[in-house]
């Protein structure tokens, strides 16, 4: 039996996302904040806890305030409508019972609850005997069960609270009715909040089995749902012991829980109380106790007796001692101990992350040892992460997957680390990621490597891609894609002297990519919604200078030629030469997913990032020139370090004529040392001064 499926409204940050789990690992990856948490306590309440957890906070608030406001224009519009209380309850009675009859429980969504579809699904060979009386799909070809999990408003309960609260109501309502014109938003917040207390006490959790497509729902008890999956879980915030007054002994108590569950642990205590009491008898402990304690106290009981009138009779002592406090015993007294060349280290002597994964492993044996036949058995890691450095991360994530296959269960992991996705498949991985505020979308990467990705080409290039260098994407806020090196310096250096404040604060994944590469990224950024800014060159022929003969050049980046004719998407476009006039006139939507920024005429037709910062800073165009002994000069004054073109034979005899150069002859010169030209700028502070147009436009676009 596995977990197949969960469809999940109106909890927390989740309005309605699916998860489609793997049959052995599914790995919730996601950055702080993203709902990785909110959604490990929603498998701990559904599954594993016998009280009811959630309440009326835990629903999306943006949707909970909106039926709120509609609920209090129904109370609100009733009780003008009506001439006294009972029509006035009449009435809510009505609207609160609508859809049922006489004593049935059936609910009305004033304000929708919180509904958890589950599907289970099963081989061909597995018995499901446990399963039986809950099967409601007959045709052959469909091995799954299902199930429903409903925070649901009791419109009974609700309409007794509120009839037991009227005057406290009734007192508000006319508050709200008669309040000044600047006071009464106020006055309605005052309502609203009453009446979701009021609705908080009538929230009940109910069970139910389904159909395939949930229109037929019959109600089942508690716990013959939690009966059929057995669920355990590793919280974020597990107990470690790295310090040698720690005397947690997490290892040694997991050790000994795994022993508890082995079937020779009868025979291994088997008369171990008994000795131990008999050892105790003999070293004459309780005579000691005796002596030193209760022979003082024979004259107070005497003394409290006599006062009394009662018969209080001599103090003694007696030792029992069962399984339970040879347990504590044990617990207390054993420690785990590294042995390495005759020298013993303590529990705390390896750090925590090794700590950590020991950890998780005895917690994994365990559950294991204790995995129940023909129901669904799955086993939940929390941020398995913790503690540990990258490379034990990787091992961690490969150990895990191994694991869960072996011993054929299931496993959920949440993360934020970048390691343990890289080290994954990418099939396993589910992204959380928000979407907007208060909401947050669940992305399925077994999807998008299925049905998104058209071909194997593209399948084994994500699969090279993430498992490389730029699985971190998936965590951050935003994208930058750049061609350079000197171009990822030239950006950091920006948004580190707050040039633009809002990116600074954000996660921003840079991403270096070819020009003929950054297109091959379009349809994860599409899928994930991530906003991404592509900063490449324009890449003219580098022998045009004149304005005319570059509008007609054609650009050879690959990746504004598919961008652009991905954009403008007509069958002519697909086979024209795509020239510098075009893309100069190419609008891209402001709202888009994507924006691919390069040289513009703003920039003085510069072709290259270094091109465009000089014609900004000097001032100059592609047609000025200055000569050899003026560059030196600029040089020596701005604190640049570029190169002129060396002296030609020519230049080199007696009375010739000083030659000039224009910028692109002087980042042609400067070639391979773009690093140290950068490194000038940053270092000397002139980076602001420096910025291009189309950089600028780019990053403003970025931030909004």
């Amino acid at each position: 039996m596995k977990l197949a499926k969960m469809n999940i409204k109106n909890y927390r940050q989740f309005e309605d996302e699916t998860i489609f789990y793997d049959d052995n690992l599914t790995i919730l990856a996601g950055a702080n904040n993203s709902g990785k948490t909110s959604l490990v306590e929603l498998y701990k309440n559904i599954f594993i806890k016998k009280d009811k957890n959630f309440s009326i906070e835990d629903m999306p608030i943006r949707k909970v305030y909106q039926d709120a406001n509609k609920l209090l224009d129904i109370i609100v519009k009733v009780y003008k409508d009506t001439i006294n209380k009972e029509e006035f309850f009449n009435e809510l009675n009505d609207i609160f019972l609508k859809g049922t009859s006489g004593e049935s429980d059936k609910n009305l969504q004033l304000i929708q609850g919180i509904v958890v579809d589950i599907e289970v699904s099963y081989g061909d060979e597995e018995k499901i005997s446990r399963f039986s009386d809950y099967l409601m799909e007959l045709e052959c070809q469909n091995r799954s069960f299902y199930f429903r999990y409903a925070l649901e408003l009791n419109g009974k309960k609700l309409y007794n609270t509120f009839r037991g609260n009227f005057s406290k109501l009734e007192n508000r309502i006319k508050d709200y009715l008669n309040s000044e014109k600047e006071k009464e938003e106020d006055k309605k917040i005052i309502l609203r909040d009453f009446i979701l207390k009021q609705c908080n006490l009538c929230f009940q959790e109910n069970y139910y089995y389904c159909n395939s497509t949930y229109t037929i729902t019959l109600p089942m008890k508690l716990a013959e749902f939690k009966d059929l999956f057995n669920c355990n879980y590793i919280s974020a915030t597990r107990e470690l012991n790295d310090q040698k007054e720690d005397e947690n002994y997490s290892i040694s108590k997991e050790m000994l829980s795994i022993l508890k569950l082995d079937e020779n642990w009868e025979a291994v205590i088997e008369g171990m109380p008994e000795n131990i009491t008999q050892l105790i008898n003999d070293a004459d402990v309780k005579k000691s106790i005796e002596s030193s304690s209760i022979k003082g106290l024979k004259n107070t009981i005497r003394d409290i007796s006599e006062t009394t009138d009662g018969n209080v009779g001599e103090m003694s002592l007696s030792i029992n001692i069962d399984d339970d406090d040879l347990m504590l015993f044990l617990t207390r007294a054993i420690e785990t101990r590294y042995e390495h060349n005759d020298i013993y280290l303590k529990e705390a002597s390896q750090g925590l992350g090794f700590s950590n994964w020991i950890y998780i492993y005895l917690k994994l044996e365990k559950f294991c040892k204790a995995v129940k036949k023909e129901i669904v058995n799955f086993f939940i890691i929390e941020e398995p992460e913790a503690h540990m450095h990258p490379h034990m991360q990787r091992a961690l994530i490969k150990h895990l997957n191994s694991s869960y296959c072996e011993k054929e269960i299931q496993g959920i992991i949440t993360t934020h680390s970048n390691e343990l996705v890289r080290a994954s498949e990418l099939e396993k991985i589910r992204v959380i990621r928000q979407a907007e505020p208060f909401i947050n979308k669940i992305y399925d990467m077994d999807y998008f490597k299925t049905y998104v990705l058209s071909n194997e080409e593209e399948r084994n290039f994500f699969n090279l891609l993430f498992s490389i260098n730029y699985s971190d994407l998936i965590f951050s806020n935003k994208i930058i894609m750049y061609e350079g090196d000197t171009e990822k310096l030239f950006i950091e250096a920006l948004l580190k002297n707050d040039v633009f404040p809002e990116l600074a604060n954000q996660y921003i994944s840079y991403v270096q990519v070819g020009g003929a590469y950054a297109h091959k990224y379009k349809k994860l950024i599409n899928y994930l919604r991530i906003k991404t800014l592509i900063i490449t060159d324009v890449d003219y022929c580098k022998t045009i200078t004149s304005k005319n003969n570059i509008l007609k050049a054609e650009t050879e980046n690959g990746c504004i030629k598919s961008f652009y004719k991905d954009d403008i998407c007509t069958k002519d476009i697909q086979k024209k030469k795509v020239t510098i006039y075009d893309i100069y006139n190419w609008i891209q939507p402001e709202d888009g997913q994507v924006y691919v920024q390069f040289q513009r005429p703003e920039d003085n037709y510069a072709r290259t990032l270094e091109e465009a910062m000089l014609c900004k800073y000097l001032k100059m165009s592609l047609s000025d020139y200055k000569t050899r002994t003026e560059w030196n000069q600029i040089k020596e004054e701005k604190k640049l370090k570029f190169s002129i073109p060396a002296k030609s034979e020519e230049e080199k005899k007696d009375g010739a004529t000083e030659k000039s150069f224009n910028i692109r002859d002087i980042v042609q010169a400067t070639g391979g040392s773009k690093a140290d030209f950068m490194y000038s700028v940053i270092l000397n502070k002139k980076e602001a001064d420096m910025l291009p147009f189309y950089i600028k436009e780019g990053l403003g676009w970025l931030q909004k």
